[in-house]
């Protein structure tokens, strides 16, 4: 084996274990997850090997994220935009999501108040460790849900 192989697999030692296991399972690129090793905080890694394996980043992409986490000036290579969480392949989805999204369905005429939906994204907001990148924020699905269930309610009442 040459060594330059040898000395990636021993860098992936310095990934969290969930974040080795999603290279060794197949879901995260060798590459893409060896982008990670630069950032120490393990929940951090795990959080940007868990938004890379759904939305397929490249390890340009990872790298950007990367460099924006630890605060370093970004690399000359140009970075490609997020692809969509979604596409009509169904691309994205994870087993978690769709297992959320089938529970969600079994519950069709459950309610929810507005004020409980606000105190459920003000305790989930953030906690993915990006709030000091605006650009990943601004695309964050989870605000994109929330402006569609406002728009919704919007267009409901009229």
């Amino acid at each position: 084996m040459p060594a330059s192989r040898v000395r990636e697999r021993l860098a992936l030692l310095d990934l969290d274990l969930r974040v080795q296991e999603h290279v060794h399972r197949g879901e995260l690129p060798l590459r893409v997850g060896l982008a990670l090793v630069p950032l120490r905080d393990r929940a951090h890694q795990q959080h940007l090997a868990r938004l890379a394996v759904r939305r397929r980043l490249t390890v340009n992409q990872v790298r950007h994220l990367v460099e924006v986490a630890l605060a370093l000036p970004p690399s000359p290579e140009t970075v490609a935009p997020l692809p969509p969480d979604d596409d009509p392949a169904g691309g994205g989805q994870s087993a978690t999501r769709l297992d959320a999204l089938e529970a969600l369905r079994a519950e069709p005429d459950r309610t929810i108040s507005y004020g409980h939906l606000a105190g459920l994204a003000a305790r989930e907001c953030c906690a993915c460790g990006l709030e000091s990148a605006p650009a990943v924020c601004a695309e964050c699905p989870n605000l994109h849900l929330l402006r569609a269930v406002l728009c919704h309610a919007s267009t409901s009442a009229v």
